[in-house]
């Protein structure tokens, strides 16, 4: 009874990982660009060779089997994504086009033409910024703000409260705003900062700006 149930504990480990095998590779074919074959196929890999140790472990049942397996675990698990994330690198600065689909690309300007190095993302402003008779009566989501930008309070005479894309503005309102330094001019436009106030913003943190009429 024993030997059954190890025998069908190997089995569905060896199937499984040979299944995530199978998926690491149609991930090479399948996936658009180099660094989604990269990220699937070596997440898929790593998990499928995973299982398939784990099974010739519990097969042999050995105690130096087992020891070689998990050792062998623990060095895929440690060199298969710094590998892949060196290779991906190389190919960043090589040059390699992103799949035409990709949304953002988070590294573009932050990496070093020529040292390489990545530079660390600038904190964002918080904001304070009183509502303005031309927002009054329109939901949040109606502002259009843009990707970086987010209004995270609505001050409401002794009440804050955290915003929905529906919650209305009133007469009397402050938003509290975080946002990104590279967003900061159009956050200013849709809300209405004056241009010459726009210049205060120079630090990051909390900062206090009373909203041009």
């Amino acid at each position: 009874m024993g030997e059954t149930i190890r025998m069908i504990l190997t089995g569905t480990l060896l199937v499984a990982g040979t299944a995530f095998m199978l998926v690491a590779a149609l991930s090479i074919v399948r996936m658009p660009d180099l660094f989604l074959r990269l990220s699937s196929s070596t997440k898929a890999a790593t998990l499928g060779a995973g299982l398939m140790l784990v099974g010739a472990a519990v097969a042999f049942g050995d105690l130096t089997v087992t020891g070689r397996a998990v050792a062998i675990i623990l060095f895929l698990l440690i060199t298969a994504p710094v590998s892949a994330h060196m290779l991906a690198r190389a190919a960043y600065f090589d040059g390699v086009r992103l799949w035409e689909g990709t949304v953002t690309d988070e590294m573009r300007g932050r990496y070093h033409p020529d040292t390489h190095q990545l530079a660390s993302q600038p904190a964002p402003l918080e904001l304070a910024i009183p509502v303005t008779p031309a927002l009054v009566g329109k939901a949040i989501r109606e502002l259009g703000l843009p990707t970086g930008a987010l209004i995270v309070l609505v001050n409401r005479g002794q009440v804050s409260m955290v915003p929905s894309g529906t919650t209305v503005l009133e007469a009397g309102d402050e938003l509290r705003v975080v946002a990104d330094r590279d967003v900061l001019d159009e956050v200013h436009a849709l809300l209405g900062v004056a241009p010459h106030q726009r210049d205060s913003l120079s630090q990051s943190g909390s900062q206090a700006i009373n909203a041009g009429t």
